[in-house]
């Protein structure tokens, strides 16, 4: 049986696997820089997470990304994914 996750539980979801991982609170709001999450929200009407690595000279010839930031994010999408699961399964 398939089942739709809400929009908020998107979000529960991905705050819950962050809060796991960084012992923090993940902000919620718009972000300093365009990406395809901008185009779901505003000509979709579908709600986006932007969450990625924190790096240096993001999307240029000269970007840099710390390995521990890959691997915080990789886990915070693995966690993410669980959680989804278990929102699917209640």
């Amino acid at each position: 049986m398939e089942r739709e996750i809400s929009a908020a539980g998107r979000v529960v979801a991905v705050q819950s696997a962050y809060g796991s991982v960084t012992r923090s609170k993940l902000p919620l709001g718009t972000q300093p820089f365009v990406d395809e999450g901008n185009s779901l929200v505003n000509l979709g009407g579908v709600t986006a997470i932007t969450h990625g690595p924190g790096g240096k000279g993001a999307h240029t010839l000269n970007e840099e990304v710390p390995v521990h930031e890959l691997e915080r994010v990789a886990l915070v999408y693995a966690l993410s994914a669980i959680e989804f699961c278990k929102i699917v399964e209640s």
